[in-house]
């Protein structure tokens, strides 16, 4: 018998701008886990100042396939951690022919990793667009309260070149104390939504901030929790609850409902990939959304249907694209 367990998380009282961004976009919930407990959640350290926690991870695979984007580009190499300028500055250095040969293919691979991690980049800006303008929207009319330690100088790439060129004169994040940003200094404002980062202005003077965060609470208010599927087969055991059923986890059919007919789903996609599917998988997801109202006389869960389209898009969307590069 399989069993999953439910493990409980506490949500953060307050959650970094990225994190903000992660929720509104692909439901990542922020959580109060080790480390980030109310103002311990400012991240960096003396080398890297107001870098937000490395816990803080990128949009996973999972997140990518949920909501139709393509995976995110990775380059597995010895010299992966390099860019292709480290990498040519490497070979102008290198007297071994070998070792020349094999960083001149390192650098090819960089420049093409690069290229696509570019157009990967692209097309994740594109999908977040209208969860950010909502964001914007909401710290701008004062509905999402948001605090920051302010930045040395009044824009960050002259105050991150100013600590790097600095070690004394001015104080560590952790000792600096939190300010309110005020909501007109959004109304024109450049946002790095990665490292939770921000500059723009306040009556009449030019600020920046770093390590961003706003209150969760209001941000639930802006972005609601979802409608969810209802998983049955949800039983206590001491102070645990447990699932009891893989299939009820992945969202199948309930005991005593008729099974949907996935065999003739899969037909209709396969008729699909020779007329050529979407580029856009959340975009196919629609289409067959539709379809099974259609077909089945059901709504069935996105989340369900994603699982389902995966295996065409990874075979002949993504692996395509890999190919021609």
């Amino acid at each position: 018998m399989a069993v999953t367990l439910l493990v409980p998380f506490e949500v953060a009282d307050r959650c970094y701008l990225s994190e903000a961004l992660l929720w509104a976009a692909f439901n990542r919930l922020p959580l109060k886990i080790l480390n980030d407990q109310a103002d311990s959640r400012d991240g960096g350290s003396y080398v890297a100042p107001f870098m937000q926690p490395a816990e803080i991870a990128p949009v996973t695979l999972d997140e990518c396939n949920r909501v139709g984007l393509p995976p995110r580009p990775i380059w597995q190499s010895a010299y992966s951690h390099l860019g292709p300028e480290e990498i040519r500055l490497k070979i102008t250095l290198e007297h071994s022919e070998e070792k020349t040969n094999e960083l001149r293919k390192a650098f090819f691979e960089a420049e093409t990793f690069q290229a696509r991690l570019a157009e990967w980049k692209g097309k994740l800006k594109e999908f977040t667009e209208q969860f950010r303008f909502k964001l914007l929207q909401a710290l701008h009319a004062g509905r999402l309260g948001a605090t920051g330690k302010r930045l040395p100088l009044s824009t960050i790439d002259a105050s991150f070149y100013f600590m790097d060129k600095e070690t004394e004169g001015w104080g560590h994040p952790q000792d600096m104390d939190r300010e309110q940003i005020p909501p007109d200094f959004w109304s024109s404002t450049e946002i790095d939504w990665d490292e939770s980062l921000a500059e723009g202005h306040t009556k009449d003077r030019k600020i920046a901030y770093g390590l961003i965060l706003v209150d969760t609470e209001q941000l639930l208010k802006e972005f609601p929790l979802p409608d969810g599927e209802v998983y049955g087969g949800v039983r206590k055991a001491g102070d645990y609850l447990i699932l009891t059923s893989d299939d009820e986890v992945r969202g199948g059919a309930k005991p005593g409902r008729p099974p949907l007919d996935w065999d003739e789903f899969h037909v209709e996609m396969a008729k699909r990939v020779r007329k050529g599917l979407p580029e856009q998988k959340k975009v196919c997801i629609s289409e067959m959304q539709e379809w099974c109202r259609d077909k089945w006389a059901k709504k069935v869960a996105e989340s369900t249907l994603a699982q389902k389209i995966k295996p065409y898009y990874d075979e002949f969307v993504w692996k395509a694209e890999t190919r021609k590069d």
